[in-house]
């Protein structure tokens, strides 16, 4: 499929639909937000923090972030097909299906696994993220506008003019409506 030809929007999961971060720093703490990788904020706690990340439960009770399934419904709705897309473990897949459905989160596909190779094959209009990492590689690498979510493991770099930050709904809706 040519994901080009049609309005498409990629949204990841967790940080902008499902609140993964509260359920890691309530469980291990809310210090060094700062950094990314989760390994790096608890380094005596690597291999616990693995099985946490990889064990389908963590996943099952995760609190919805409403700006995130406004996101995605407002771009379903603007006749956009809507790929949800998480770095999560594939044995996640059922768990992560069946949580989408009960937010009522409107999509028409969902993936788990390599995130950015399934970017890269879709080739969407739109990516919708909270990693920098993430926008900069759409950005630079696919020439695809992206939405970064702000949060504090995000705020290290100017943002080129491809990538726009936003804090909630409504300011995506002010950048999206000057822009697109």
């Amino acid at each position: 499929m040519d994901c080009k030809k049609d309005k498409s929007v990629v949204i990841d999961i967790d940080g902008v639909c499902a609140d993964f971060e509260k359920a890691f720093c309530e469980k291990y703490g809310w210090n060094n937000r700062h950094l990314v990788s989760l390994e790096e904020r608890y380094l005596n706690r690597e291999e616990e923090i693995r099985e946490f990340v990889i064990s389908p439960e963590t996943y099952e009770n995760l609190e919805i972030i409403e700006n995130g399934k406004k996101l995605a419904n407002f771009f379903h709705y603007e006749g956009y097909k809507v790929f949800l897309i998480s770095a999560r473990p594939a044995n996640t897949h059922l768990v992560t299906f069946s949580w989408l459905k009960k937010h009522k989160i409107i999509f028409d596909f969902m993936h788990v696994g390599d995130k950015l190779n399934r970017i890269k094959i879709l080739q969407p209009s739109f990516v919708v993220d909270d990693l920098l990492s993430v926008c900069e590689y759409v950005s630079d690498e696919l020439n695809i506008p992206s939405f970064l979510i702000d949060y504090p493991w995000n705020q290290q770099k100017y943002l080129s003019g491809n990538i726009h930050r936003i804090r909630d709904f409504s300011e995506f809706l002010r950048i999206f409506s000057r822009i697109y």
